[in-house]
């Protein structure tokens, strides 16, 4: 209970939850446009409040962990409903009903789960079945990560493992999947293969995308070398050592660079535009190596090798050691990639059909991927129509 009521623990939550949902943001852009056909503000919106939920599961449920000075191994509690009948046992006031811990516990443990009902109905479409058990599994699971203290972290349980907790967190599943029964659209399905606008939070979402490729994934996979160098061979230095080498600075950027040029060489799109479901056209008559090769470099391809740039440069494999190369090639490289960014984002809305600025240098349009199977489906249907009525004309 003490945690429930501790403000500290929900910034935790906002906070983990929010960088989870960052670090999985490209994974559910994929998905979503291939599940759904599109990636909605309301839809991305869900998704940041389902991260945020299901962190603060985990900090009210596990946390705070206890220190070793502070251990206590706790029991198991398995008769239903034991602390609420020994209280009403000692026939309490309603206001001391009101005021009871036990009642304020009970009541806490069902609002908690009553989210997750909610999310169950409004963005996976279950019903009550299934928010019934999809409650009483996290609540299993929940409490079994306290019973075994957090699986072997700790040598016993530090919290109490009681059956209410599975039934309240139960109840408050199914009662969150009732109340959102108003909130559900009645309308008919959206059709997936069908081709939607290009809108500017479609290219805005798709360039994320390429900015994560090309840009915040060499800084992630860099701290995770690292981590791991300088964990498995602790006080050695190699970590060091390797951070000076040139070909791991080199290879850590060029690769997630050499992705993005194989899908603008490849298919004439970058790798967010293939999450969102977009692909370009020729606008005009130059060939299409040339118009490829330009977006490449007016692009995330341009933006990405003026941060590698500046990245080699920092750690000094341009020339010179990282002290002296950083003052006379960072103090431009930095800055001209972040100009480059905003002059790119300010192209979504200054270029026809948002195509942004590097289409526009190349001389390509931006479509929906699925436009000419749409089209296709439609003269085929035209097709058979036209066919069935001329055979009705000729048996007449």
């Amino acid at each position: 209970m003490s945690s429930v009521l501790q403000p500290g623990l929900a910034v935790l939550a906002v906070v983990l939850g929010t960088l989870v949902a960052f670090v999985l943001f490209v994974p559910f852009v994929i998905v979503s446009y291939r599940r759904r056909g599109s990636a909605d503000g309301w839809w991305v919106g869900g998704w940041l409040i389902t991260a945020v939920y299901l962190a603060a599961l985990v900090c009210y449920t596990l946390l705070p962990l206890p220190s070793s000075g502070q251990y206590v191994c706790r029991g198991v509690q398995l008769s239903l409903g034991h602390d609420l009948r020994h209280l009403l046992a000692s026939g309490p006031s309603v206001g001391g009903l009101m005021r009871s811990m036990v009642v304020w516990q009970l009541a806490l443990n069902v609002a908690l789960f009553v989210p997750l009902g909610v999310l169950l109905r409004v963005r996976h479409s279950a019903g009550v079945v299934v928010a019934a058990i999809g409650g009483l599994g996290v609540s299993v699971l929940i409490e079994l990560t306290q019973l075994t203290g957090v699986w072997g972290l700790y040598p016993c349980a530090y919290r109490v493992f009681d059956v209410d907790d599975l039934t309240t967190n139960t109840l408050g599943a199914i009662i969150g999947s009732l109340a959102a029964i108003p909130f559900i659209s009645r309308g008919a399905q959206s059709d997936r293969t069908a081709p939607t606008p290009v809108t500017a939070l479609r290219r805005l979402t798709g360039m994320l995308c390429d900015a994560t490729l090309v840009f915040l994934a060499p800084q992630g996979l860099s701290l995770m070398f690292f981590m791991v160098v300088a964990g498995l061979w602790p006080g050695s230095g190699r970590a060091e050592t390797l951070a000076a080498d040139p070909r791991v600075t080199w290879l850590i950027w060029c690769v997630p660079l050499a992705v993005q040029l194989v899908f603008v060489l490849w298919r004439g799109r970058t790798f967010g535009e293939w999450a969102v479901l977009l692909r370009s056209r020729p606008a005009d008559a130059r060939p299409a190596w040339l118009a490829r090769g330009l977006r490449f470099v007016a692009g995330s391809g341009g933006f990405g090798l003026l941060a590698m740039l500046d990245a080699a440069s920092v750690s000094g494999t341009i020339s010179g050691a990282a002290g002296e190369s950083a003052d006379g090639w960072r103090a431009w490289l930095l800055p001209a990639a972040w100009a480059f960014a905003i002059a790119s984002l300010i192209g979504v809305w200054t270029t026809r059909d948002r195509r942004g600025l590097a289409a526009a240098v190349a001389g390509l349009r931006i479509e929906d991927q699925r436009a000419s199977a749409a089209g296709e489906h439609a003269s085929r249907q035209a097709g058979d129509a036209s066919a069935s009525r001329e055979h009705t004309e000729e048996t007449r």
